[in-house]
């Protein structure tokens, strides 16, 4: 290893057991990360990136067993370490951000405690000191220009989703994606769905992203690019009571001057036959969610 290479990973295999016996997810993958360095590992959703990392930060699920040549961090044997000693390491030495917004923060913890807890256990500071270090961290983003704070009390008539997209109206937000807005109780994902309406109607470009999905709402024909989409799945959905004169060119499952009414599946999982496809419609709105296994 090279004196100036902080993360060594040598032949690296991860399996999970399975009822149908085991699975290997990761299959040798070598690569070295220089002190300073940026390195970014690309691959097709499923190929096993995520679960590269998560082997490294020993948060594999306990049905799962990884191996490696060599797996070191600053010259320590990751393989060697004990849940104890990983834990003084995860979060300390080495940090890891996950893809999805919904497992990056707890709902039920506030911003500023979910703060605190890191800072007790890797800094052994008391629970009034991390507290008190976690405010002045606060306070620092307080106080740039481009990160706007609204405080609002917890019982309210909006939700969090609809009270941001409001102050993203009012600040003149041309654009704006909306993350963690799928996550685990269906009337909240309805009903940040049914948000993208007011931004529709007032011009703003407004999308719900996912690791699988890309959700917005169209009134107008629109034009599709395999390049440019979420992945391999287009489904449109009307929000209104019907949508008129569908038409659809550059699809596998083509229509013409079609009428849908809300109760149909007729225009879910379409895929796109070449590099372009087209929608056109002579009226109502319809929920576009591009996505893939």
């Amino acid at each position: 290893m090279m004196e100036d290479t902080i993360l060594e990973v040598e032949n690296l295999r991860t399996s999970f057991a399975t009822d149908a016996g085991s699975v290997q997810s990761v299959r040798g993958i070598t690569f070295h990360v220089g002190k300073g360095e940026s390195l970014g590992i690309v691959g097709e959703s499923g190929c096993g990136k995520s679960v590269t990392m998560l082997s490294i930060m020993g948060l594999l699920e306990d049905n799962a067993s990884r191996q490696a040549d060599a797996l070191l961090f600053d010259g320590e044997d990751l393989l060697k370490k004990s849940p104890r000693e990983m834990r003084k390491i995860q979060g300390n030495r080495i940090g890891m951000i996950f893809q999805d917004p919904m497992t990056s923060l707890n709902p039920l913890f506030t911003v500023g405690e979910q703060i605190r807890g890191p800072l007790m256990r890797h800094q052994k500071l008391s629970r009034k000191e991390a507290e008190k270090k976690a405010l002045v961290m606060l306070a620092y983003y307080r106080r740039m220009e481009h990160i706007v704070w609204d405080t609002h009390q917890p019982e309210k008539d909006e939700t969090d989703t609809e009270l941001a997209l409001l102050k993203a109206q009012a600040t003149g937000c041309t654009e704006v994606v909306v993350l963690g807005a799928t996550g685990g109780r269906m009337d909240h994902m309805l009903g940040n769905i049914h948000l993208l309406f007011p931004c529709l109607q007032k011009g703003m470009e407004a999308y719900i992203l996912d690791s699988q999905n890309r959700i917005y709402l169209i009134d107008k024909e629109r034009t599709f690019n395999r390049r440019e989409i979420w992945g391999k799945y287009i489904s449109f959905l009307p929000l209104t009571e019907e949508v008129r004169g569908i038409t659809l060119t550059g699809f596998k499952y083509p229509l013409h001057e079609k009428d849908i009414e809300i109760g149909t599946s007729l225009c879910i999982s379409n895929e796109l036959v070449g590099e372009e496809g087209a929608i056109t419609f002579t009226d109502g709105v319809l929920i576009v969610v591009e996505s893939h296994d």
